[in-house]
């Protein structure tokens, strides 16, 4: 006897089956259960560390962006759909905090470019005035 799956529940793939229990704890973690999000923590947190040092290369900033990734990772949990790995779908969360962290602290771009405009020194100004 086939039972359908419950509402909402992500559809694993034969590709996604790896690990079934990770699945699980996907789908346990979207309905609101902690320790099942505490679980995909543990991991996957070296890998979303790993990113953010790759991108950063700043020790205490990849510890703080890392954090900050598996917090946007909970909030948006309901987004992922199953269509990829979870890892893969964490990975983008991961690379998209950096991102927008190092948009929100980079200065903002003065181009020093030559344009070929003659300057005039201020000796040469004087005669002319």
């Amino acid at each position: 006897m086939n039972v359908p799956p419950p509402v909402g529940a992500i559809p694993l793939r034969a590709e996604n089956q790896q690990d079934d229990s990770e699945g699980t704890l996907v789908q346990r973690a979207q309905r609101g259960d902690e320790q099942a999000f505490a679980t995909l923590y543990q991991l996957h947190n070296k890998l979303v560390y790993s990113v953010c040092l790759r991108m950063t290369k700043d020790v205490a900033e990849a510890e703080d962006l890392t954090q900050e990734a598996f917090i946007q990772a909970f909030r948006n949990l309901n987004s992922f759909r199953g269509g990829s790995a979870f890892s893969t779908w964490l990975y983008r969360v991961a690379v998209n905090t950096v991102l927008m962290k190092l948009r929100r602290k980079s200065p903002p771009v003065l181009s020093l470019v030559y344009r070929g405009t003659r300057h005039l020194s201020n000796a040469r100004l004087g005669k002319m005035i």
